[in-house]
């Protein structure tokens, strides 16, 4: 698990997640930036994001937590849209974002929880 705990990593992982969407899963590159901003505006103060780790590389499992409970967000490849799931990767999926999210439903519901 690798923690981020400045703007200049969050900028690389977020950099490279958009760089591995572009190649695999571009019907979810708008809205990881939306969902990236919505996670840094609503985690809850003083705890960090946390990314998977894989060989010393940061990988496409962002870990947060918002009003007290642990989310994880993972692209699913067979659903083609990004998880949000409630503790773990093998949580309850809570919802499921593609690029048919707009913004506004964005920030809804990330206000929401």
């Amino acid at each position: 698990m690798i923690v981020l705990t400045n703007s200049d990593q969050m900028r690389e992982y977020l950099r490279g997640v958009l760089a591995r969407a572009g190649h695999h899963a571009q019907n979810v590159e708008a809205c990881i930036m939306a969902l990236f901003g919505g996670v840094i505006a609503y985690k809850d103060k003083g705890t960090h994001l946390e990314v998977k780790e894989h060989d010393g590389d940061m990988k496409n499992v962002l870990r947060a937590q918002i009003k007290g409970k642990r989310y994880a967000f993972t692209y699913n490849h067979d659903g083609q849209c990004i998880e949000m799931r409630e503790d773990s990767t093998r949580g309850s999926v809570k919802v499921s974002f593609d690029d048919n999210w707009t913004l506004s439903r964005i920030r809804t519901l990330f206000a929401s929880l």
